[in-house]
């Protein structure tokens, strides 16, 4: 998977490509960063640290920036999660000295890097207020089910069957406070009601997103819950 685009032409950036084996951090958390990535193609998936415990939370496909503020502040910044190549990758990476060079020399192209950014800002404000709206349920099986189709939305697969998403309990348990034996007792039964069908290595594919939204008002009466402190 790929991104062609002006950037990834640009003669003035190919000095900036890096070639990420899959596996290898771009980055860890809790890291300074001192630089920003744009993913042209693989894909990344953002881990979070939390007291010592990795959490595979999110996936970031080409055309997405990692470490943005690295190019709009000379300041070192604390990384919030860390970037793992989930496959190999092709990333360009860049950092204040390159940025105010490229301010000088080649300012329409700054300034076209700078308006895809408060884009990719812009879209990941609206999916983190999307994000608030659907956990706002008290049940953890309504807000297992709204999270389900938060990562259909943004970072599945089209197939003639229905989406395709990946969705790591890791991911789960990061969102929503529920023990593992629940979420696993869960997306079983979704799987049972065949409104989730499991492809294997996390991924499961959604034939019908409106009929697993109808099936969670009987699943939340019927499956044991813990409530959310």
């Amino acid at each position: 998977m790929g991104v062609e685009g002006y950037y990834w032409d640009h003669p003035r950036l190919k000095d900036y490509l890096k070639r990420i084996p899959e596996g290898n951090f771009l980055f860890k958390a809790k890291e300074k960063g001192k630089s920003m990535f744009i993913l042209i193609s693989g894909v990344v998936e953002l881990v979070a640290d939390v007291e010592g415990k990795e959490f595979a939370i999110f996936f970031v496909e080409p055309g997405q920036f990692l470490g943005e503020q690295a190019i709009i502040s000379e300041r070192p910044f604390v990384r919030m999660f860390g970037a793992r190549a989930k496959s190999n990758l092709n990333a360009l990476e860049l950092d204040w000295t390159i940025a105010q060079t490229l301010y000088r020399e080649d300012p329409k192209l700054f300034c076209d890097m700078l308006m895809g950014i408060f884009g990719v800002a812009a879209e990941r404000l609206f999916r983190a207020n999307r994000m608030v709206r659907l956990l706002r349920s008290s049940n953890n099986v309504e807000r297992l089910a709204s999270l389900i189709i938060y990562f259909a939305t943004y970072v599945s697969r089209e197939t003639p069957e229905g989406k395709v998403v990946v969705l790591p309990k890791t991911a789960i348990r990061y969102y929503l406070d529920m023990p593992e034996y629940e979420v696993t007792a869960c997306l079983e039964e979704l799987a049972r009601r065949k409104v989730l069908m499991p492809l294997g290595e996390d991924a499961y594919r959604i034939p019908d997103e409106d009929k697993l939204i109808a099936e969670v008002p009987s699943l939340a009466d019927n499956m044991p819950t813990i409530p959310v402190i």
